[in-house]
């Protein structure tokens, strides 16, 4: 199969996660993935603004909304060796990028690491109200690069979201390094 196109998660995969790193210096283990669910996931879907949930977090915490923005901001580290892959790869085939993330934090970051124009196209759930659990996302995707599921490998950290993509026929591969993801890029695009 010659694949046309590679999708690719934000959070976890071109840049350091965020919001669980930030949970983490203030919860338990225990808690974080509940208190996601409660704060984080609301931005990520587009039902409350960046900001909302930033001053949610703040009170939750203590802290002003400035304070976590600053926070948040300070845990972004871009991979440069999955953004010299990217480059590599869109020599052969589409790149995209499909992220679970509140608008204004994710198209901040890309402007500021001027790596909008990396892609061929970029979604973000937030806009679109609707998120990698949902495979609309998958589809309109697949729409707007003008390719089919079996001509597109998705990646992202999230086992969850690998498996949503494989039942729509989207290889799919669950990031763990780059060094990683470059063999098995390299052995898929050849």
């Amino acid at each position: 199969m010659k694949y046309k196109a590679v999708i690719f998660d934000f959070f976890g995969v071109i840049s350091s996660e965020v919001a669980h790193l930030w949970f983490e210096k203030y919860f338990p283990d225990s808690q974080i993935e509940k208190l996601k669910k409660k704060y984080v996931f609301p931005a990520d879907c587009g039902a409350v603004s960046c900001d909302r949930m930033m001053g949610r977090l703040g009170k939750l915490v203590g802290i002003s909304s400035e304070q976590v923005k600053e926070e948040w901001e300070s845990e972004v580290i871009i991979d440069e060796k999955v953004i010299s892959l990217i480059k590599k790869i869109k020599t052969k085939c589409k790149v995209a990028l499909v992220s679970d993330a509140p608008r204004d934090f994710l198209r901040k970051i890309l402007r500021q690491n001027k790596i909008e124009k990396l892609f061929n196209l970029i979604l973000i759930s937030s806009e679109l109200r609707m998120t990698k659990s949902n495979k609309k996302i998958f589809r309109l995707a697949l729409k707007r690069l003008r390719v089919k599921a079996p001509e597109t490998i998705f990646v992202d950290d999230d086992l969850s979201h690998v498996r949503r993509s494989e039942e729509m026929g989207i290889k799919g591969l669950v990031f763990r390094s780059e060094k990683i993801l470059a063999k098995q890029l390299r052995s898929a695009l050849r």
